[in-house]
């Protein structure tokens, strides 16, 4: 992640048109913060810059050399691999913890032990974790394939079965700005979107696929390890 500078917080701010009290909410951090960075009176810690670049990125712009911002345009990129999807998993957690527009989050035609097993046991137990904390504004919805009794997000996500007539084996994450394209076949490999309209649209459609196709499990035991 480039090292922000006051100046780029300010134009980015300016394309966001969020004023320094929009971005201290978005962050979580105080406006006192956020204005004297912008007037170069103090620097923010490292983890602080972190949040406020990736707070910015997500809302819409890109940060670039020179000091530079634009406004972001449509962009996917390929991830690969276990590291790709802990990569993936790292992002999506971000946006949970920095996003304040309370937007759904969806997984969809999941199957269960195959993305338990690719994260593996100690990752997966450490994800659940760390989410605990976000339960009041997460809104998660997983649709699996009917009869998969393996919930083990069943503690911050809820759960719907799909008939197989409409079930594959391919994956899809929506989380704020993101769609992410899984296939687990082989080696992972995970196509990343970052675009807000393809992102909304997958909402609508999941939501309709939600409402009207998929329905409660018959069973609710959570996933337990070998």
């Amino acid at each position: 992640m480039k090292i922000l500078s006051p100046s780029q917080c300010r134009a980015a701010r300016g394309l966001l048109n969020w004023s320094q009290e929009d971005l201290a909410k978005r962050t979580g951090l105080h406006k006192q913060t956020i204005s004297n960075f912008e007037a170069e009176r103090s620097t923010p810690s490292k983890s602080s810059l972190e949040n406020i670049s990736y707070t910015l990125e997500t809302g819409g712009v890109e940060l670039i050399d020179m000091d530079g911002t634009k406004r972001k345009t449509f962009g996917s990129r390929i991830l690969k691999g276990r590291s790709g999807l802990y990569e993936m998993y790292e992002d999506y957690y971000k946006t949970i913890a920095v996003d304040k527009d309370f937007r759904d989050f969806w997984l969809y035609n999941g199957i269960s032990y195959v993305v338990a097993d690719a994260l593996g046991e100690g990752y997966r137990e450490m994800h659940v974790e760390r989410m605990i904390p976000y339960l009041d504004k997460l809104h998660m919805r997983v649709v699996i394939k009917q009869g998969d009794d393996i919930y083990w997000g069943s503690d911050y996500a809820y759960y719907r079965w799909i008939s197989n007539k409409y079930f594959n084996d391919k994956t899809i994450y929506v989380y704020g700005s993101r769609v992410a394209l899984i296939d687990f076949n082989n080696e992972i490999t995970i196509n990343l979107i970052d675009s807000d309209e393809f992102a909304d649209t997958q909402r609508l459609f999941l939501s309709t696929i939600w409402e009207t196709k998929a329905f409660e499990p018959k069973t609710t035991k959570k996933f337990q390890p070998d």
